[in-house]
Order: structure tokens, then sequence, then C-alpha cells
């Protein structure tokens, strides 16, 4: 048995780790969620403490609901798009670290998705002003 025979049977390759956005099996991304997700509830509460004049508790609950909707959706859609993004893309060079896709997923998102919000807003607020739409120019 010479030198070369041994490096075989010692040696076994190790699975390639990645980051993962949610893992079945690592209760500790269960755990980061919902602690982001109990701050910002308790951000959004003490913000409400402080608003003078405080609006109704149904206005701010409405509200809240109407942005943490659209947040969770971008959110999970993001986490959706980084999962098959890792999986899916090929090339010379792969990256399979969902963490990496949802970053640049979700800097996509805002940057993008905020230009076009203010580009949508401001074709609306010219509209309103055009048609002399009261409800919209207020």
């Amino acid at each position: 048995m010479g030198d070369d025979d041994v490096g075989d049977d010692y040696f076994v390759e190790e699975a390639e780790k990645y980051c993962k956005i949610y893992d079945d099996d690592d209760f500790f991304t269960v755990v980061v969620q919902l602690a982001l997700a109990i701050m910002a509830l308790l951000s959004l509460w003490i913000k409400r403490l402080q608003e003078v004049p405080r609006r109704l508790f149904w206005t701010w609950f409405m509200d809240c609901f109407k942005q943490g909707l659209g947040a969770c959706y971008a959110h999970v859609m993001n986490m959706v798009i980084a999962a098959v993004l890792a999986v899916n893309m090929r090339g010379d060079a792969e990256l399979k670290d969902q963490c990496a896709w949802y970053g640049i997923s979700f800097l996509i998102d805002t940057t993008l998705g905020l230009f076009l919000a203010i580009v949508c807003l401001r074709i609306l607020d010219y509209w309103a002003k055009e048609r002399d739409w009261a409800h919209l120019k207020h």
C-alpha cells in the first residue's frame, strides 16, 4: 500500500455549507425572523405612543396592517426569489448563498421599487391636478 492509496481512504468530502434564508432544520432562522417581527411591531407601537395628535386606534391599526402586509409580501417574495436563484443559477461562477441573493433582491426591490413608486406617484399627482380630482389633491 503506497502513499497514493491512503489519501482516498481517509478524506471524506464534506457537504458545502451555505447561508440559508429559511431552514426547517435550523431553529435559529425561525428565532431571528420572529425577533425581527417583534422588534418591528414594538417600534410601531412606540411610535404610536409618541404621536401628536394621536390617531384613532383603528386608523393606526389599519395603517400598520397595510404597511405590514406589503412588507411581509415583499419579504416572502424576496426569500422565494433568493431560494430559487441560489438553486438555479449556473455559469462560470455559481452563487449558492441564499443570503447573498436575498441581499441583492432586497437592494433591487428597495432602489428600483422606490424609484417606480415615486414615478407612479408623480403621474397620479399630475392626473389629479389635470382632472381636478379634489380627493387626491389634498
